[in-house]
């Protein structure tokens, strides 16, 4: 039977809304409806039609629709590669032209005033780029790279932000916008989309913090105390990091401590939860005593797992980050020795000192400490570090920040690496999005990083909208097993703050599923079956419950090309689509056209238009929009420019007046639930007199 929830909705306010509504009772209200139903909608009539209409099952192969919706990411992700390469090209074709000094070739981010663009979701100006400065800034990039910019936008509305991140801390970014009243606030060196590609090697960092008396004395940075600098540069080094990464804190004094409960104990993935954790630790810190550096190394290396340091190889880089505003009670270098070499001198040593109150002695014990001086090389082959002495205060917090750069591990190569999903400050309302990049290297060494973002809802938009039946449904994970979109979480464009990584594990629980995971993980191609417990939802999930079934079902899951993400589609035993027959009696009026596309502006027939609130109408035809999922590949669509001839092309279509094969773009499945299902309830629009309804599709 045909529900009338919709249709409820637009014909209450034919009741006597002025008579009082306590005599609205719930027969009255049920005779009102039955009325309707019979008179004014015609149920009757329509009902009997689509009794008529013929339908037949289908059952879609699961590698057929794996593959597919592989191949479509991996088009999307080619295009927008091979758009970053054109940027990356540009700059190190042109870098060595690169102003030393500012010049007035862009404009300031801190002082763009744009107007609103629903696709960014804040104000932009499409027309130029903008440039935002570090206290460090000393390589300003020309108007060949905006070209380029502004070349990639046009040729592919789809884009997001192109950006560059210089390694002096100089960034670009089109189309330009102000996402800070602070004109030197921004350091791309500190943001993980950053260190994520210059150093795409995951880390597990320790950082460890003088916080004897001597921190309460006054630092050459805005009267701000060297403590408060110190917590400054501890929360740049966090933000840094990426739910790939590991980090652990020390501060020490006379003695050395770490936060509470498990984070004591443990190195903690950088996920939003822990980070924050670890923010509230550092909140906690006092300062006084004297300095022990001796204490402040060892707890720091308490946190590298002996056999695991030494299992896990060259998979991961061990770094302390050791930071020293005093001269020390104790010399660490035996302790240095001591500890490392049981870890198969695996763990590098960067150490920084900034402030008054160190002497040249302990200068040089800070040096020693950075290239271990006292360790054997028979156990393993030592890391040397370095040591940074900072004269200007307020660069502490950059160049921690920025510890990589001091690291053996940049990447120069060409391959993107794609950032973990995360909620845009720049703008609101975009739910998550993931950032492509590339390294730029000029003879060897990085340059920067150039970038590109993606709308999450955009880039999934085949996976959350794969529909084959009740019980079938879509997933991607990345290569660590960390889930990119499941029916279980939330759609991406729903959330609003940085989630914390799920692993697949936790919504993919049967025994079965973990060969099928570990398959994915590596990359591989696969079907599998076997029975799991599929949620289902009574209704509207937060007020009605849920219930689970016992089901069997197909896995196929498929690695996308060129990059660490794998599908997987699972098709429940027996779940079947059913699709209207074609070529089915229509009911139409006079023969005449039903429906208009909503852009009358752009339309070319002549029709009588009035105006409802701030947009075109008109009363001779039922209007319809079309959505970007109505299209065979919706991020292609979505921002594009429309014209008269897209008008007048979907128009057609709509109407039956030309075949699936002239408009390709549409999902065949569109015309179908136009012409077969929506004609009729039109008709009956038009009949009763009721024209003015947009149909969203």
């Amino acid at each position: 039977m045909i529900r009338y929830s919709v249709l409820i909705a637009f014909f209450l306010p034919c009741l006597n809304m002025a008579q009082d509504m306590n005599q609205l009772r719930g027969e009255k209200f049920s005779h009102e409806l039955q009325r309707m139903d019979l008179y004014g909608i015609g149920a009757p009539d329509l009902q009997a039609y689509y009794d008529k209409l013929t339908y037949y099952n289908t059952t879609d192969k699961g590698a057929d629709i794996v593959k597919k919706m592989a191949n479509n990411l991996q088009q999307m992700f080619e295009t927008m590669t091979n758009q970053l390469k054109k940027v990356k090209g540009a700059i190190e074709q042109h870098f060595n032209d690169f102003s030393t000094t500012p010049q007035n070739s862009f404009p300031q981010c801190c002082k763009i005033n744009g107007t609103y663009n629903p696709k960014f979701r804040t104000e932009v100006l499409e027309t130029n780029a903008c440039i935002s400065r570090s206290f460090t800034s000393n390589r300003f990039p020309n108007k060949k790279i905006e070209d380029v910019m502004k070349e990639n936008y046009q040729n592919n509305p789809t884009l997001l932000w192109q950006y560059f991140g210089g390694s002096d801390g100089t960034f670009l970014i089109f189309p330009s916008h102000r996402f800070s009243d602070n004109c030197v606030s921004y350091d791309p060196r500190s943001k993980q989309y950053y260190v994520a590609t210059a150093a795409n090697k995951p880390k597990d960092v320790v950082v460890a913090v003088d916080v004897s008396g001597v921190m309460g004395m006054r630092s050459n940075h805005e009267s701000m105390t060297l403590f408060t600098v110190a917590r400054m540069a501890v929360d740049d080094v966090i933000n840094t990091l990426n739910p790939n990464d590991r980090i652990g804190l020390v501060v020490f004094n006379n003695t050395a401590s770490k936060p509470p409960k498990c984070h004591r104990s443990q190195l903690a993935k950088a996920t939003t939860t822990n980070k924050e954790m670890l923010r509230q630790f550092a909140a906690s810190w006092t300062f006084g005593g004297q300095s022990n550096y001796s204490e402040g190394i060892k707890e720091a290396f308490s946190y590298f797992d002996i056999n695991e340091t030494k299992s896990q190889g060259s998979s991961r880089e061990s770094i302390i980050l050791f930071l020293a505003a005093s001269n020390s009670d104790a010399d660490p270098l035996d302790v240095i020795k001591t500890e490392n070499e049981a870890r198969n001198n695996s763990v590098i040593i960067l150490t920084y000192s900034f402030g008054k109150d160190i002497n040249s002695y302990w200068k040089e014990v800070l040096t020693n400490m950075s290239k271990q001086v006292k360790n054997d090389n028979s156990y393993g082959q030592i890391k040397e570090g370095t040591y940074t002495h900072v004269e200007e205060d307020s660069l502490v917090h950059s160049k921690m920040a920025s510890f990589y750069e001091d690291l053996s591990i940049a990447n120069l190569g060409d391959e993107p690496v794609f950032s973990v999903p995360y909620v845009d400050k720049r703008s609101n309302n975009t739910g998550l999005i993931t950032s492509l990049c590339l390294p730029v290297d000029i003879s060897g060494e990085l340059v920067g990083v150039t970038c590109t973002d993606i709308l999450l809802d955009e880039l999934l938009s085949d996976i959350t909208n794969f529909k084959q039946g009740e019980l079938s449904y879509a997933f991607m994970i990345d290569g660590q097993g960390r889930v990119m979109v499941h029916y279980l979480q939330p759609t991406p464009n729903a959330i609003t703050i940085n989630p914390d990584p799920i692993d697949i594990y936790k919504l993919e629980t049967s025994q079965e599923a973990k060969s099928m995971i570990e398959s994915m993980k590596r990359g591989e191609t696969g079907n599998k079956t076997f029975e799991y417990f599929r949620t289902i939802s009574r209704g509207v999930l937060e007020y009605e419950g849920i219930e689970v079934r016992v089901v069997e079902a197909e896995y196929n899951w498929r690695k996308v090309p060129g990059t660490n993400f794998s599908l997987c589609v699972v098709l429940g035993k027996n779940d079947q689509q059913r699709r209207l027959r074609q070529n089915q009696e229509l009911l139409l009026i006079n023969g005449n056209e039903v429906f208009f596309y909503h852009r009358l502006d752009l339309n070319s027939k002549r029709t009588q238009k009035c105006r409802e609130y701030d947009r075109y109408s008109t009363k001779e035809h039922s209007m319809v929009m079309l959505t970007s999922h109505a299209f065979e590949t919706p991020y292609e669509y979505l921002y594009q420019k429309e014209t008269q001839t897209d008008v007048t092309m979907y128009t057609e279509y709509l109407n039956n007046v030309v075949e699936y094969q002239t408009n390709r773009y549409l999902k065949l499945k569109v015309s179908y639930l136009f012409i077969l299902f929506l004609f009729p309830f039109i008709v009956s629009y038009h009949r009763i007199g009721i024209h003015n309804a947009f149909n969203f599709v």
